[in-house]
């Protein structure tokens, strides 16, 4: 368990990020994905939990996030938020338990894939925009 008591970890730079697995990596805390447009961050097999904002949020003409089996859970506002990147991917992974949409996408893009993606249980405090309490298997949103 890496304890960022629930706060956000900017990243500024391309970067891989892979922890063991989504049961043996947990970060209490959230990801912001600032850079370059042209920037990659690719995140795999690790659970982030209780971020006080977004669970993982890519912020306007910021870099491109590719979440691989990540687990986004209980976060305060969205559990993942994408505005104007267009490079976004997600595979196999599960978000749920967000106070707000479980995927929120503005003016960008974000390729959802795999048979074990679920975003479920969302919108907990009544407030959703996007893709709240859907469970699907592949599919652009």
């Amino acid at each position: 368990i890496h304890d960022e008591g629930g706060n956000i970890v900017h990243i500024n730079v391309s970067i891989s990020i892979v922890g063991e697995s989504r049961e043996h990596c947990v970060v209490m805390g959230g990801l912001r994905m600032n850079g370059k447009k042209e920037d990659d961050v690719n995140v795999s097999n690790l659970t982030l939990r209780d971020s006080k904002g977004n669970g993982v949020y890519g912020v306007y003409n910021g870099a491109s996030m590719h979440l691989d089996n990540v687990s986004v859970e209980n976060s305060e506002y969205c559990g993942v938020s994408v505005s104007g990147s267009q490079r976004n991917t997600m595979k196999n992974c599960n978000v749920s338990h967000s106070k707000r949409s479980g995927l929120l996408v503005h003016d960008g893009l974000m390729t959802v894939s795999g048979n074990a993606t679920t975003i479920h249980h969302n919108g907990t405090d009544g407030y959703s925009l996007g893709i709240a309490n859907k469970s699907f298997k592949k599919c652009k949103a």
